[in-house]
């Protein structure tokens, strides 16, 4: 009888060592980060970085439709939490006027346009990455590629101070054609490695770096919509591609459907056109329904991927 005893006892506590290293066990893995089955239950928040398409605090330039009823412009990314199981969960962190390499600095810093960041001049990495610090884990939304044209162009400008070309190949002849295509190249590769600054940095804090191209522009030319975005897009492509890591190819599905919807006439019902101060339209921020459409297109495109982590935020 007391050995009965005993061996329940001793079962019981084997049991209950076993359960304790499995509790232990458990509680040290870092799930959110993981792609284990824990992982589609857990809910993570989201950071967003980027331009005036994904945040913009106010219309600046007192934008009006062709009655002069006043435009609300709002990002998509100002929307997402409507989408998403938890809204508080959602932390847009991203600049008007900002790019992949000014976003690294402040806007002071960066000496941008003042009327561009107005009141979200705290909006640039080092906050976003002090929220992020705070969190532990998540996913990184990652949307450049709007303002980089211009902002690189400046960076590389073809020709010096002098009007001579700038001898990018370094070959000393100066030639207008293959140094413009070296800058061309600089200017990409530029692009590129500001990406993956965000990117090492996302995963050295525990967070989901997940690439998203720009929107395109709703410029009608010849009856249809062009790429107003040239390459960008397609270089945040294979850069996701040789990281690794999911990408959302949100412009070529604005692109598809912004023509779409001209085809069928629906294109100023779902973005009215807005004008500024100057009478010159505006082709690429939304209102809220155009921001509420952006943010479906974004959760539609996320679920096709069945690996997708972002799709498992939405509702």
């Amino acid at each position: 009888m007391i050995q009965k005893f005993t061996f329940s006892i001793l079962v019981a506590l084997a049991l209950s060592a076993c359960q304790s290293s499995s509790e232990k066990t458990v509680s040290s893995l870092n799930l959110p980060h993981n792609s284990t089955s824990s992982d589609n239950t857990t809910q993570l928040p989201i950071v967003l970085i980027g331009p005036s398409t994904v945040y913009i605090i106010s219309d600046l330039d007192n934008e009006h439709h062709a009655d002069n009823t006043p435009c609300q412009l709002i990002g998509w990314g100002d929307l997402l939490a409507d989408e998403t199981l938890k809204g508080a969960d959602v932390y847009n962190f991203a600049r008007a006027g900002s790019s992949a390499g000014s976003y690294l600095k402040s806007p002071q810093e960066s000496n941008e346009n003042p009327r561009l960041y107005g009141p979200n001049r705290d909006h640039y990495w080092a906050k976003a990455k002090e929220q992020m610090q705070k969190l532990g884990h998540g996913i990184l939304l990652i949307q450049f590629g709007g303002n980089d044209a211009h902002h690189l162009e400046r960076q590389f400008p073809l020709r010096d101070t002098n009007g001579d070309i700038i001898d990018y190949n370094h070959d000393g002849k100066r030639d207008l054609k293959s140094d413009n295509d070296a800058r061309w190249q600089l200017k990409y590769d530029t692009f590129a490695k500001n990406l993956k600054f965000y990117i090492d940095e996302a995963k050295q804090l525990n967070f989901i770096p997940i690439l998203i191209t720009s929107p395109n522009a709703r410029m009608v030319q010849n009856g249809s919509i062009p790429n107003s975005r040239g390459d960008y897009p397609k270089i945040m492509k294979q850069l996701a591609q040789k990281e690794g890591i999911e990408v959302l190819d949100l412009h070529q599905k604005t692109l598809d459907e912004y023509n779409n919807l001209h085809t069928n006439q629906q294109l100023n019902q779902l973005f009215p056109p807005c004008y500024r101060t100057n009478n010159s339209r505006d082709f690429i921020h939304f209102e809220k329904k155009g921001a509420q459409q952006v943010v479906k297109w974004i959760k539609e495109l996320s679920c096709k991927n069945p690996q997708s982590r972002i799709c498992k935020e939405f509702r």
